[in-house]
């Protein structure tokens, strides 16, 4: 099992910047529930139909045994509880760690059906994951589907969007453009892209000198 750390990490006092190498490849995405250091459930997903080429509106069911490995040891090293997402590149031959998100992300979509919560708060797994895409309502068509047109790729974006279950069933089918009207009013309050607005409050990257 090759799996590799980010590397090439530069820091010093002229620069004390975390630096890594820029690495091609293919972003892959995983999200987990662990109890005091046991994996409950897991999944591994391929981010895709990017918004601003940063957040993703359909995540493609994937299996990579290096994430689950990583995964598990990650939970027994750290002793983990809760919540956990990783953020992945691989190259082709090796895996590389990107970034870490200690709480929910869009693969608690896919894991959703196969977990029970407890009434005093733990997790227990009810069933396998189901291997199914999942995607955000009719964003494929909202917002890809006029390029798709336009390069010749909208029959893919129907086939993906048809085999894709929806993250939003169950809720009202103006829910997602009650969500698209706030994430626009928060860009313009806040002069923020649409995808940092949407999450720039829940962001931490260090403390800013005043």
């Amino acid at each position: 099992m090759a799996l590799d750390s980010i590397k090439n990490i530069t820091i010093t006092p002229e620069n004390p910047w975390l630096q890594q190498e820029f690495i091609q490849g293919t972003a892959i995405c995983n999200y987990a529930i662990c109890e005091y250091g046991e994996v409950i459930s897991h999944v591994v997903y391929k981010p895709m139909y990017l918004l601003n080429n940063a957040a993703s509106t359909y995540f493609e069911y994937y299996e990579d045994s290096r994430c689950e490995a990583f995964i598990i040891e990650f939970a027994k090293t750290n002793k983990f509880h809760g919540q956990v997402a990783f953020d992945f590149i691989d190259d082709g031959s090796n895996l590389y760690v990107l970034e870490c998100n200690p709480r929910a992300t869009s693969g608690l979509h896919l894991l959703s059906s196969s977990i029970n919560i407890q009434s005093d708060g733990s997790f227990t797994k009810k069933s396998e994951i189901q291997k199914k895409s999942y995607r955000v309502g009719a964003s494929l068509y909202l917002l890809f589907g006029y390029k798709a047109l336009l390069n010749g790729n909208f029959f893919k974006l129907h086939y993906n969007h048809k085999r894709a279950k929806n993250a939003l069933n169950g809720l009202p089918f103006y829910s997602q453009y009650l969500s698209l009207y706030e994430m626009i009013k928060r860009a313009i309050i806040y002069k923020k892209p649409i995808t940092s607005a949407s999450t720039f409050d829940i962001e931490y990257d260090g403390e800013k000198d005043e």
